[in-house]
This record gives structure tokens, C-alpha cells and sequence, in this order.
């Protein structure tokens, strides 16, 4: 959520509306009827077969959130919403762990869910019974081996103290797995206003190191007074408070020590942080740091060796949108858009605002490229949180999905032209541009407040599916359909295997399918969506010939092997 700059024609009205106070955010103007808050289909819409399903309540998630009617009294209580998918038992089948969200009523109520798919040969969650010490304020999570010994564990950031959860056997039954916090014992229990975090081996050590993103500083024993907005009275913020500094953390053999000045990221300016993902953004062989912030320009933290880093931004193109304006980058997803083998990056804004494109270019500055690629038609209305690219309709491209909602109730979003529940957005990759699809689709008639989001091959039938979280409401399952009449297998799952180290799973990863003259290049990104962890395999078109895959690794390391016509599954190993 950012403070935006109004349009020009709705200034007069802004400043009649917040009596002369400085509101929150900016407008796309008053709705003027309750057409405008219901979703249009564009005109051209691309009519293809419906994506997904949505199984949320016959799969076994059931309501998992917290129902709390009251209206938020704080900017803390429309913030969280991170998911985490990752392996708890170690079965290869990816489980999903939900914080919960708290509210000044109730506290959040984690879930753990196991995977059951592959037993009941359908997409299929149980809840587990655990008992998991959680922050009262859980915001975004971070899946990974924190200390090496082969399990994947979490890292919750949190308005308050932090939670390291490790996976360990259950006490009583040594076949089973629980989480245990350990922050205090490891480093991590930093206390502030954790939003987001990433893992990735940022030393080239191979473990796994973290870097936290930070918000703003907030007593929830004093709160800031409310202020006007639009004739209606709202909590502060971001604008009128204090932003609070980002922290980047190495790993030292399982304890974590903060590296924030000697590393070179303290320089920055304490912002109001959003996101984060770790990425190698100039192909050197090392990885960057890409930050989303609020109200503020983003950051760029270009690794510069020893754990070092320079923050470079503005000369990457990569700091505002072609205008200059400063945005709300709050879901970041990246892949290859223009095949030059650089990553692209696609950001969710607030409303009255476009989301943002940056398309890379080799040896020049990323540009802008969001209306040239057909995505400013829609998204304005929108609160935009969780983005995510996958081929979702298995045509061989990468489309792309994003999930809305906003931080206002609706007595105060109406007034802004939108509403607090809104739609998922889809578009279809369609040549070199995005065209608006599935408007009239089942899957996205429900309205909800959208916040996280994760993609895996949940019940590994060759199309991706989505987890998706929602402010004061149920977890959205989205099983992929794809794949229901495909003879062959639509996709090639490559799965990276360092088993000796922290960074199992290559966090950063640059892999590239080379098939005849196509090559198609994919990153290990676990952090995904908004706040939310998802699988650590990358997904290709299946080859129909001879292919060979080139997998660079964050610390520098290449390995190059062939695939057969057909492959579905593949699992690069790495032995040290």
C-alpha cells in the first residue's frame, strides 16, 4: 500500500474530500455507479479453456483464517498474508503451512497442512495437529534449510519478534515432523516490522543466508491517530510514519550474524519495504537483491563480492516506472519475456495505478514495457499484493496471474472507485504481448481480498496449481486443469540437488533449456507472490526432441547434461 500523487482533474476533489489532511493514498476517482466494481471483460479477451478449478474446501482446507468482523485499527492488521509450500515430512510432495493473520480481537491461528495427493490420487490436503509457537503478527514466510541437515524449514517475518521455525521429529512420534522456533537461539528474533524476507546463499558459501525487509515502526501500544481520508476517518500510514531499515543476515555454520552496514545495504535509506528477491540480475554469476518498497523508489542491491553490496537501482531502470513515479511494489514475479536470457520483472501496485513491467535488455538499463506488453488495460481498480508467471494454459509461454484486494473497507473503497474484495487477474501470454483472459471464468467470479500467493505442481499431474491467501477469509486452492485431456507429458520439472549444503535446492538458479534453436531460461525462485514461498523446481515446455539443460549455480558452478524427447522429471545433482 503506497501514498500515490492524484491525477491532475481529481486534485480539487481530493483536497475538498480530506478537508485539507494529507491522505494514505491516491484515487482513481469516486465509483459512480455499482458497475464499476464488477468485473468487465475486455474486448478482447482471449477465449481459452478455464486454468483452474477451485478446490480450497473439498481438498481439506477448510476456513483456515481468521473471521474477526472488526474493522482494522491499525496498518499492521492489512499487511499479512504470506503461504509457505514446502516439504515438512520429506516425502517429495510439497505440504503448505498457513501463519494465520492476527487482529487486535485474536491472535493468528497457524495451520499445517500435509500433502495427501499422491496417496489419494487427487489433489488433497489433512490439517495436522501440531502445536507451532507463532508471533502474534506473522506477515511473510521464507522456505529453506536453515541449518543444513536436509529438512526445509521457515523463516516468518513479523511485526514483533521473528520466528525461526525448524523442522524437527514430533515429540512422541520420531515419524513424524513439526516446527519448532528457534529465532533466539540462531540470531533471528530481530524485533520491528518484519514484511518480507528471502533466502538464498548471497556469499557464495553454499548456505543459505537472509535478508529481511522492513516497514515502518509502530507502537502497537500507541497507536498514530486516525486520519481523514476521503470524508471518512482511517488508520495512518505509510505516509506520517517512520520507515524502519531493511536487515541482511550470513549464515555462520547454522547461527546468523547481521552483516546490514559492513555489508553495505545500511547506506540506503530506512524505507517503507514491501518485498524482495534474490536473483543473479547481471549474469555474473552471484546473486542481486531486488527490493520493492512503498511510497518510495525500490532498490537494487548489486552484489559486489564478500558479501557486499551496491545499491544501483536508478542505473538499472529498475527504481520507478517510465514516468518516475514512485510506486507500491508489493508482489514481484520475474522471468524471461524477450529470451536475451536476462530476467524480467513484472510489480503489483496500489490502485490508481498500472502495474509495472521492467523488460531487461542486454548491456542497457531494464525499461518499462507495461503498456507495449498489453497489461495497463486492466489492474488500475485493483490493489494489486500476489503475482505469479507459470504456463498455466501449457501453450509453451509463461502467463501470468495476480491477486487483488484492498486495504480499506469498502466504506472507504467505494469512495475510491473500487471495492475490498476484487477478482484475481489473468492474462494470456499471446506472441510478444499479454491479452486480458478468462474474464467470465469460473475460478475468478468469486470476489475476496487477495493478498499471498504460491505456485507448485501440487499433485503432480503436469500443470502448475496456485495457493492463494485472502485478508480475513479462507486459503483459495486453484488446481491447474491444463492438463485434464493432454496425452504427453505438457511439462518438464527440473529440480536442482546440492544434498551436502544448506542451499539444497540452488535459491537463484539460472537454468536454461536449449531445444534445436529454442532456448528457454527459468530461476530457482522459491519467494513468490507476496510474502509467500513456492516451489523450488522450474518448469519447461516437455521437449519433443533431443534438449540439454545448463544450470548456473549462485556461486558460479555450471553444469550442462542432455534430456530425452518426452522428460517430465529431472533432478540435477550436484555432488561437493
Amino acid at each position: 500500500m503506497r501514498a500515490h500523487q492524484a491525477p491532475p482533474y481529481l486534485l480539487l476533489l481530493l483536497l475538498a474530500a480530506a478537508c485539507g489532511s494529507e491522505g494514505p493514498n491516491g484515487t482513481p476517482g469516486p465509483a459512480t455507479s455499482s458497475e464499476a466494481l464488477q468485473p468487465v471483460a475486455p474486448a478482447d479477451a482471449k477465449p481459452e479453456p478455464a486454468w483452474f478449478h477451485e478446490v480450497g474446501a473439498t481438498a481439506g482446507l477448510g476456513a483456515s483464517r481468521s473471521m474477526s468482523a472488526d474493522e482494522p485499527r491499525a496498518i499492521v492488521e492489512v499487511k499479512g498474508g504470506g503461504l509457505a509450500l514446502f516439504d515438512l515430512d520429506g516425502d517429495g510432495d510439497l505440504d503448505l503451512f498457513d501463519p494465520g493473520q492476527g487482529s487486535f480481537a485474536e491472535a493468528a491461528v497457524p495451520r499445517l497442512f500435509e500433502n495427501r495427493s499422491s496417496d489419494e490420487g487427487r489433489l488433497a490436503f489433512r490439517a495436522l495437529e501440531r502445536y507451532l509457537s507463532m508471533p502474534h503478527w506473522p506477515m511473510g514466510l521464507a522456505a529453506g534449510d536453515l541449518d543444513g541437515d536436509g529438512a526445509s524449514d521457515l523463516f516468518v517475518s513479523a511485526h514483533g519478534a521473528n520466528a525461526a521455525l525448524y523442522n524437527r521429529p514430533l515429540e512422541g512420534d520420531a515419524s513424524a515432523r513439526t516446527l519448532v522456533d528457534r529465532a533466539a537461539e540462531v540470531g533471528l528474533a530481530h524485533e520491528g516490522f518484519g514484511m518480507a524476507a528471502v533466502l538464498a546463499d548471497l556469499d557464495g558459501d553454499g548456505d543459505l543466508d537472509l535478508y529481511l525487509v522492513n516497514y515502518l515502526q509502530l507502537d502497537l501500544e500507541d497507536l498514530p491517530p486516525d486520519i481523514e481520508f476521503v470524508g471518512q476517518r482511517i488508520f495512518a500510514g505509510p505516509l506520517g510514519l517512520t520507515p524502519e531499515a531493511d536487515v541482511i543476515y550470513e549464515n555462520l555454520d547454522g547461527s546468523f550474524k547481521d552483516r546490514s552496514f559492513r555489508s553495505g545495504i545500511g547506506v540506503a535509506p530506512p524505507s517503507f519495504g514491501l518485498g524482495v528477491t534474490a536473483v543473479d540480475l547481471d549474469e555474473d554469476g552471484d546473486l542481486e537483491l531486488f527490493v520493492g518498497n512503498d511510497s518510495m523508489r525500490n532498490f537494487v542491491y548489486v552484489n559486489a563480492g564478500g558479501m557486499r553490496f551496491d545499491e544501483r537501482a536508478m542505473e538499472l531502470g529498475l527504481a520507478s516506472n517510465a514516468d518516475g513515479r514512485e510506486q507500491a511494489t508489493m508482489g514481484i514475479a520475474g522471468t524471461d519475456l524477450n529470451d536475451d536470457g536476462y530476467i524480467d520483472l513484472f510489480t503489483t501496485n496500489f490502485a490508481a495505478d498500472t502495474n509495472t513491467l521492467f523488460v531487461s535488455r542486454v548491456d542497457r538499463p531494464w525499461r518499462d514495457r507495461t503498456a507495449p506488453m498489453g497489461l495497463t488495460a486492466t489492474g488500475r481498480a485493483q490493489v494489486g499484493w500476489a503475482s505469479v508467471f507459470g504456463d498455466f494454459d501449457l501453450d509453451g509461454d509463461e502467463d501470468l496471474v495476480a491477486f487483488n484486494g484492498h486495504t480499506y473497507p469498502d466504506r472507504v473503497a467505494l469512495r475510491l472507485g473500487s471495492a475490498n474484495r476484487q477478482e484475481p487477474l489473468a492474462w494470456a501470454r499471446d506472441g510478444k504481448r499479454f491479452t486480458a483472459a478468462q474474464a467470465d471464468a469460473a475460478w475468478r467470479t468469486e470476489l475476496f481480498c487477495g493478498r499471498g500467493a504460491a505456485r507448485a505442481d501440487l499433485d503432480g499431474d503436469g500443470d502448475l496449481d496456485l495457493v492463494a491467501s485472502a485478508w480475513r477469509d479462507r486459503v483459495r486452492l486453484y488446481e491447474g486443469a491444463a492438463a485434464d485431456d493432454s496425452p504427453t507429458p505438457p511439462q518438464l520439472a527440473v529440480q536442482l540437488d546440492r544434498p551436502a549444503v544448506g542451499d539444497r535446492f540452488g535459491f537463484g538458479a539460472r537454468v536454461t533449456l536449449t531445444e534445436g534453436d529454442t532456448t528457454t531460461t527459468r530461476w530457482v525462485q522459491p519467494t513468490m507472490g507476496f510474502q509467500s514461498s513456492g516451489t523450488p523446481a522450474v518448469h519447461f515446455p516437455a521437449p519433443t526432441g533431443p534438449a540439454s539443460l545448463r544450470v548456473a549455480w549462485p556461486d558460479g558452478e555450471v553444469q550442462e547434461l542432455s534430456i530425452e524427447p518426452g522428460s517430465s522429471k529431472t533432478r540435477v545433482h550436484r555432488p561437493d
